[in-house]
């Protein structure tokens, strides 16, 4: 049984596959498997797999009709029979020929299994300059130390401080099986829940300093590149840690922290896409229905620590007009402007309702009387 089984998911990643291949395979701690899914590629992905699998013992060829990332992962892990497991991207590299060996140097130093984290650098794909990202940097975490994520205090920290994405860390095969856990099948923002359930049954986690992956970003080609084609896919994936949550019959606490955070997760790609995708009013749309329907049981009676939580308010004020018209005011920044230079924003609060009364309507009458309708736009409530 080899100490790790490595598994790539494979599409249409001709141009990248052979430097992703090279960097695993020439890795100084050699006992591995390489385990490559071949998700439907209609370029010569699978040809360069068939050559690696002739040249080289350690890899392993699995081909499937195009079912995306997390079906494939899925697909990989029954192949399976390392001790751990990692999840690479096709199209990504590993950061020196040592890095696998300082990661087993800490796991033995440390003698911790179950799920270890470590870091990565992002560089653009057009210009091959590195490009500064906090979570895969690990900018807000400390490093060789373990996060006991028991503690809902901890748990919080760390999922917001985090990145989600598999190839940023190793997880213990037999842990994976004995805990059920599985990559979803949408076709983007398969990962999130995959790492929130690692980390709610594992409830420690290894932090190991060691710069490990060389992440391609900015690739068109990529699931994450065309990811505002699929917004709905980061709606969907929160139902998925929802229902997670439910059946295992976590406490309120930790259901009320995961979804909070999980919750985070749309609205920033709603930030990054309004103003910069085509699909801009498509998802806009999206995230009017996301709102009116979000679970707000799992809600903290008081949500502005969230960066997000004006998001929440902006959107809600933009349902009292037609779609259109609400997608332009909220493009625009005017209903925040509403906000904060027409009315006078106050809050009230009772037992049951958390709300936001928002004046918006001002008129003189006949007698030059000023008149103002105010909208009462409940936003929590509560048990």
């Amino acid at each position: 049984m080899p100490r790790l089984s490595v598994i790539i998911p494979v599409f249409n990643v001709e141009k990248y596959l052979r430097g992703c291949l090279d960097s695993i395979l020439s890795q100084s701690f050699d006992d591995i498997e390489v385990i490559c899914v071949d998700d439907g590629s209609t370029d010569h992905s699978f040809d360069i797999l068939k050559e690696y699998a002739l040249t080289d013992k350690r890899v392993h060829v699995l081909k499937q009709a195009n079912g995306y990332a997390g079906v494939a992962r899925n697909n990989g892990l029954k192949l399976a029979t390392g001790e751990y497991v990692h999840f690479m991207d096709a199209d990504d590299l590993l950061y020196g020929p040592d890095v696998y060996e300082r990661i087993f140097a800490a796991l033995k130093k440390y003698d911790f299994s179950n799920v270890i984290r470590f870091k990565a650098e992002a560089f653009d794909c057009a210009t091959e300059k590195k490009v500064d990202d906090d979570l895969y940097e690990g900018h807000f975490l400390k490093f060789n130390k373990i996060y006991d994520c028991s503690d809902v205090k901890v748990l919080e920290y760390f999922l917001l401080s985090s990145s989600v994405v598999p190839w940023l860390g190793f997880v213990r095969r037999d842990f994976i099986i004995q805990n059920q856990l599985e990559f979803n099948d949408l076709y983007c923002c398969n990962d999130r829940s995959f790492f929130v359930s690692s980390v709610l049954a594992a409830q420690k986690v290894l932090l190991v300093d060691v710069l490990a992956v060389k992440h391609r970003v900015n690739n068109r080609v990529s699931l994450v590149g065309r990811r505002d084609l699929h917004f709905d896919c980061d709606l969907k994936s929160l139902d998925v840690v929802q229902k997670f949550l439910e059946k295992y019959h976590f406490s309120p606490e930790v259901c009320r922290c995961v979804y909070a955070v999980e919750a985070a997760n749309p609205f920033g790609f709603f930030c990054k896409y309004l103003n910069s995708s085509p699909q801009s009013y498509h998802i806009y749309c999206q995230m009017r229905e996301f709102v009116q329907k979000l679970n707000i049981r799992f809600y903290r009676p008081v949500m502005e620590y969230l960066w997000y939580w004006h998001w929440v308010r902006d959107i809600k004020l933009s349902l009292f007009f037609p779609s259109k018209i609400g997608y332009w005011l909220i493009k625009k920044n005017i209903i925040h402007f509403f906000q904060r230079f027409l009315c006078v924003e106050r809050k009230y609060c009772t037992k049951t309702f958390y709300c936001l009364w928002l004046p918006v309507f001002k008129f003189k009458t006949k007698d030059n009387f000023q008149k103002m309708y105010v909208l009462g736009i409940p936003v929590l409530k509560l048990k």
